[in-house]
């Protein structure tokens, strides 16, 4: 079903050079997509981000766009990696909503009081998609008092807030990958 799927994604007679103006390049590892890669968001979450899972899926229907949440698609029999890449490959942007679920320290360290790290899938997907989409396509939600790890110190996030000003920040992102995004649709 796999080589199915990928023949009917691929364009016949495609000379190389072609390519080329389809693909920029952040740096050497990670392709940068040129243009939006259609109106589906992939919203990346964890177990307990339910509520701002459910805010962001609603923010990102009132832009006009689809959110896809894994967690509402039918499992049609598939382990959830299989389920997640029948999802993944038709999304253009991906948000992760990075919230502290697990706990995390060393061998020789007592565990903190209460959870400070996101979930193992949201860091995984996260890396995902920003191997996949390209940075400018990936944008990090990230709730106060989580832990970043290391290895994405370095991408820049937003600020996951109750009074919602993380949308405004959302859309400008979205606007920068070019979807087309209405901002008057904010004050609505």
């Amino acid at each position: 079903w796999k080589l199915r799927h990928f023949v009917e994604r691929l364009e016949l007679a495609v000379e190389p050079e072609a390519l080329q103006p389809r693909l920029g390049m952040i740096d050497k590892a990670t392709p940068e997509r040129d243009s939006v890669g259609g109106p589906n968001v992939f919203i990346i979450h964890g177990l307990a981000a339910g509520g701002f899972r459910d805010s962001v899926a609603r923010f990102i229907e009132q832009l006009g766009l689809v959110p896809v949440i894994l967690a509402e698609q039918a499992n049609e029999g598939r382990t959830i990696i299989e389920k997640f890449e029948a999802h993944a490959i038709d999304v253009g942007y991906a948000i992760a909503l990075v919230t502290p679920e697990d706990w995390g320290h060393g061998p020789d360290e007592d565990p903190p009081p209460g959870p400070n790290r996101a979930r193992q899938n949201v860091i995984l997907e996260l890396g995902y998609f920003m191997a996949s989409l390209g940075r400018k396509n990936v944008v990090a939600l990230l709730q106060e008092g989580v832990e970043v790890p290391t290895d994405i110190l370095g991408i820049l996030y937003i600020p996951l807030d109750d009074g919602g000003a993380w949308k405004t920040l959302l859309a400008q992102e979205l606007q920068a990958a070019d979807y087309d995004i209405d901002l008057k649709k904010l004050l609505g």
